[in-house]
């Protein structure tokens, strides 16, 4: 477990689960990684690390996420709050975080898990949800003076969520996939960075933040 080098250090942890596309409902698998969070936590808990808490939330963005919706005939917001919930239930049928309040318009919630320590915390997000979303919109604007609108076009494979090279496409799909491909063209919004940019990005990594300290090097 990866985590373990922590016990030494007596840190508490926070244990995520991915987040989980809306595209379509949950299956076994996002179950299987679910409960191997739950468990992890559970470790930390017996383990007297304080307040670890466990997260796990929905990815809402995406031109799968979109096409799914439009598939259904669904509003989006409406068809991503429906699968949201779907995610919500089946935590809630594993016993994972059992009499968790899941806020979905705050974006998060911690709350006690009944069975567990009162130090065991669950918390739920949605990337459309109001923090995630307005810490976003922050982000953006004060990045802003540095941004500049281009526009790209290529083969983009909406299964992969990628643009493909021209050489790998054959036929309408992506070579490497076999996925269909399609022509895009959009406006993009690219990051200009400059020297000094870059220096206070080295010299935030090298400041202790990067977790085992021997990556920080890589990093």
């Amino acid at each position: 477990i990866p985590l373990l080098p922590l016990l030494p250090m007596r840190i508490p942890p926070i244990i995520t689960t991915p987040l989980f596309y809306v595209n379509a409902p949950p299956h076994i698998g996002h179950a299987f990684s679910t409960v191997l969070a739950d468990i992890l936590t559970r470790f930390y808990c017996v383990k007297d690390f304080g307040c670890t808490k466990m997260l796990t939330g929905t990815d809402e963005h995406g031109s799968k996420v979109a096409g799914a919706a439009r598939n259904a005939g669904v509003p989006l917001a409406s068809f991503v709050q429906l699968q949201r919930g779907a995610f919500v239930r089946q935590a809630q049928s594993l016993g994972v975080g059992v009499d968790t309040v899941w806020s979905h318009t705050a974006g998060h919630s911690c709350a006690s898990s009944g069975p567990l320590p009162t130090d065991q915390h669950l918390l739920d997000t949605g990337t459309s949800c109001g923090p995630h979303a307005s810490t976003v919109a922050s982000l953006v604007d004060r990045l802003s003076p540095h941004l500049r609108t281009s526009r790209h076009a290529g083969y983009y494979c909406p299964g992969e969520e990628a643009f493909v090279p021209d050489e790998q496409v054959v036929d309408g799909l992506d070579s490497q996939s076999g996925k269909p491909v399609e022509w895009l063209e959009e406006e993009v919004r690219v990051l200009v960075p400059t020297d000094g940019h870059r220096e206070q990005v080295r010299a935030w990594l090298h400041s202790d933040v990067v977790l085992p300290s021997r990556y920080a090097t890589a990093a």
